[in-house]
């Protein structure tokens, strides 16, 4: 059984979610991959606060990726959780 707090598990999450978001993009609404729905899983994992910089930098990578994806044009509303909001 794998220790909770193990951060091999969750850094692998976030670069699958990222090539995922790289490769097949994002949806709008609440099937498939949507960036709300991805940026609440960051937080919940505490990704850019981890303790792990592997878990930090995949957090990281995810947010450009899907930044990337769908640009200023997205008001902040939409792709801000908690104080995450992009620049």
């Amino acid at each position: 059984m794998q220790h909770a707090n193990n951060p091999k598990p969750i850094s692998a999450k976030l670069l699958l979610l990222c090539e995922l978001v790289e490769k097949y993009g994002l949806r709008d609404g609440s099937a498939g991959l949507n960036a709300a729905t991805i940026m609440a899983f960051i937080k919940t994992v505490n990704g850019f606060a981890h303790t792990s910089a592997d878990v930090r930098l995949a957090a990281r990578d995810l947010t450009v990726a899907i930044y990337q994806r769908i640009g200023r044009e997205v008001s902040e509303r939409e792709i801000a959780t908690d104080g995450y909001i992009f620049y």
